[in-house]
């Protein structure tokens, strides 16, 4: 499962799941969902993610 995520990039929701126990989830999800950010341990990169991240953390209705 480590080389799967880690090396191959491979992001089967089967594998595993994360964690979100925050008072501000949409936080967490940005830092660890956003394609450059350092906590982003899988290399996951989508740009509609990225801007839909944004959209969450702005409060826009619709990005």
């Amino acid at each position: 499962m480590v080389k799967r995520l880690y090396v191959d990039h491979d992001f089967d929701p089967t594998y595993g799941s994360g964690s979100i126990s925050d008072a501000v989830p949409v936080l967490r999800i940005d830092a660890a969902l956003r394609s450059p950010s350092p906590n982003n341990l899988v290399g996951y990169s989508d740009p509609e993610m990225d801007t839909l991240l944004g959209a969450a953390g702005s409060g826009a209705e619709d990005p």
